[in-house]
């Protein structure tokens, strides 16, 4: 009595009917993309390794309009070196096929005369008279493995105008339709190469429904053994309806029975055969491994491992708590990126409370096969390089050394904080004399109301001079006043104000300046807003500094950024004389272009920063910053009793 067949096929692709289970959606929208609305598409069928793509080639000539005539051409299976060699092979395998199932002869050239003259041959010595022979029927060329177009390219054998080639006869000839399949690789293709592909219409070709994949499982040994419910639902969370991975494992289950000649089929059974498939599959899992990143296979090796007693949601914080434990330096945001590759090629699969592997036997073969502790071996940073044993007092010199300065940066830290700490009270002490002085300048000038003039003067003059050293002192240290100032009572303009640094000028004051005011109105800052000390590691390149201009009373500063600044985003003018601190922003604005009013003269320090953040709060983030420039201002004369220039008019 001769032994039941194996039914299961796994790794050759479906040629026939009986085995091949599902995947009529990717059939309907075949015929609707080729005869419906959009007629003619060229299309993609694109998926990962061993979905099925080519079996669903294979099956195409069963779903199809007899009116189109499919062609399947294994570029495995056909020369690429040279355009030449490849329309041979394309032209060779159609004119077969036409023969078998349309009964037309056509000879075409020979593979000389194709390397000769590939472009000629392909479309006077085959295609013409194909598509003539056919009348109103389509010649339909299915392309599998079409990514290998592009690797034969960029390794320098296959021209790249093959691209353009078949661009053409995708738009040109519209009895000539096409299919490629790409299990992988298209993300990778440089953009020249991707216009062919933007021609085509798009299906992936994924694991098989849960009804399809129940079928593939029990309708081929319906007549020898029966699976419980529980084996089946085993086996499709091992394998997640995936057509190979189902097919090995049921393949093992068949040569199990076979030894064992059970009626029944049960999840112990399953459970048994698991590592014996792992093994089978081996080169399609190291397939899946090697194509991972350095990252994602840390990720992997470190999901495995939390996995031990089965594929579960692993929550991200309990992933990064892994990787850290095990001493590998991969950061979240490194491990994030990993996880997102691996989910986008469906190796790993989200849920609401984390994330699993999609193919369970992945897992087992991991966990078999990559474990993390050898994982990490193989990515960790390179040992550190010891001395010899005979010049080991090096080594220990030299940490004597670092332990020393290390304790004598604390000694100083300690002296620069106490030294802060009683300036600051300095500060605070001469802010509170300050302010009394202002108070009894107030009071004195409010008594003198209606005397004489000249007293009157010299009282405003010297509140003025007060009240300017006051917002210095506060916005370049921070100490507050306990007596505000007024903020709606302006100076008089016949006294001006001893300032060194320039104030941003608004667009609706009239400013007594020889210029008028310029255009662009920024946002005034606080005088207490101060810009971070240090820059935080960022992507923003520095404003580069245009030039300071000097004209009469007024600077105009400028300068260029080739970025665009975010809704929460400023460049931040900071000036000042040399010497004195320049961490003060005149203005926040979004030009890239500010005119402000001087007074003294002397040498100046400007930059521009970019701070994120809000300016009625004067809250900097500091992004970037620029290199400092320096100009000088001669000074300025202005006439007390002149009036204030009036703002200018628009003209045309």
């Amino acid at each position: 009595m001769n032994s039941p067949t194996n039914p299961y096929i796994a790794g050759n692709p479906i040629t026939g009917t009986e085995m091949f289970f599902g995947r009529q959606d990717v059939f309907r929208f075949v015929r609707e993309t080729l005869v419906g609305r959009y007629q003619d598409n060229a299309i993609v069928l694109y998926g990962g390794r061993r979905t099925g793509k080519t079996s669903v080639l294979y099956q195409m000539e069963r779903h199809l309009d007899p009116r189109y005539v499919p062609v399947f051409v294994d570029l495995q299976g056909i020369s690429l070196e040279g355009l030449g060699e490849m329309l041979w092979g394309i032209a060779r395998q159609a004119a077969r096929a036409l023969h078998r199932q349309k009964g037309i002869r056509i000879t075409i050239p020979a593979r000389d005369a194709f390397r000769d003259d590939p472009e000629g041959c392909f479309r006077e010595g085959f295609l013409d008279p194909a598509l003539q022979a056919l009348g109103d029927d389509h010649l339909l060329l299915m392309l599998d493995e079409a990514a290998r177009l592009y690797e034969q390219v960029q390794a320098g054998r296959l021209e790249p105008r093959a691209f353009d080639l078949l661009r053409s006869l995708i738009q040109y000839h519209p009895h000539l339709n096409f299919i490629f399949s790409i299990g992988s690789g298209l993300e990778e293709m440089r953009q020249e190469y991707t216009l062919l592909f933007n021609l085509c219409q798009y299906k992936k070709i994924t694991f098989l429904d849960r009804d399809s994949a129940e079928a593939l499982i029990t309708q081929p040994v319906a007549e020898h053994y029966r699976y419980t419910l529980e084996a089946v639902e085993r086996i499709l969370e091992v394998t997640h309806g995936q057509p190979y991975y189902t097919q090995l494992v049921c393949n093992r289950l068949f040569a199990r029975w076979a030894r064992q000649g059970s009626a029944e089929v049960t999840v112990s059974d399953v459970e048994v055969v698991l590592g014996d498939a792992a093994e089978q599959g081996m080169a399609s899992l190291q397939y899946t491994w090697e194509e991972a990143s350095d990252a994602a296979k840390i990720v992997l090796a470190a999901l495995a491992d939390l996995m031990a007693d089965g594929n579960q949601p692993v929550n991200r914080h309990d992933l990064q708590a892994s990787i850290v434990e095990q001493d590998i330096s991969l950061s979240r945001r490194a491990a994030g990126r990993a996880l997102r590759e691996l989910v986008a090629r469906e190796v790993l699969r989200p849920t609401d409370s984390g994330t699993m592997f999609t193919v369970d036997l992945l897992r087992l073969w991991v966990q078999q096969y990559q474990r993390i502790e050898w994982v990490k071996d193989k990515f960790a940073p390179p040992e550190e390089v010891r001395l010899p044993a005979g010049q080991d007092w090096v080594r220990k010199t030299l940490v004597g050394i670092s332990g020393g300065l290390f304790f004598l940066l604390i000694g100083l830290s300690i002296i620069v904080l106490n030294s802060v700490q009683k300036s600051r009270e300095s500060r605070w002490a001469e802010a509170t004399a300050m302010s009394g002085t202002i108070s009894a300048l107030e009071t004195a000038l409010a008594t003198t109301a209606g005397g004489a003039e000249e007293p009157r003067r010299t009282l405003e003059a010297q509140l003025a001079v007060f009240q300017t050293l006051s917002a210095q002192d506060q916005a370049t240290q921070r100490i507050p006043t306990s007596t505000p100032r007024p903020t709606d009572t302006s100076t008089p303009t016949h006294t001006p104000s001893p300032t060194n640094t320039p104030t941003a000028t608004s667009t609706n004051t009239p400013t007594p300046t020889s210029t008028s005011t310029p255009t662009n109105t920024p946002t005034p800052v606080p005088p207490t807003a101060a810009l971070t000390a240090t820059l935080p590691l960022s992507a923003y390149p520095p404003p580069d500094l245009m030039g300071a201009d000097v004209l009469g009373c007024n600077v105009t500063f400028r300068w260029s950024w080739p970025g665009a600044l975010a809704q929460d985003e400023w460049f931040a003018v900071r000036a000042g004389r040399e010497g004195i601190d320049t961490t003060i922003s005149l203005a926040w604005l979004k030009e890239q272009e500010l005119t402000v009013p001087l007074t003294e003269a002397g040498e100046y320090t400007w930059q521009i920063a970019i701070c994120r953040g809000d300016p009625a709060s004067a809250t900097c983030e500091l992004l970037a910053l620029s290199e400092p420039g320096l100009f000088s201002f001669a000074g300025c004369e202005v006439d007390e009793t002149a009036p204030a220039t009036p703002e200018p008019t628009p003209s045309d």
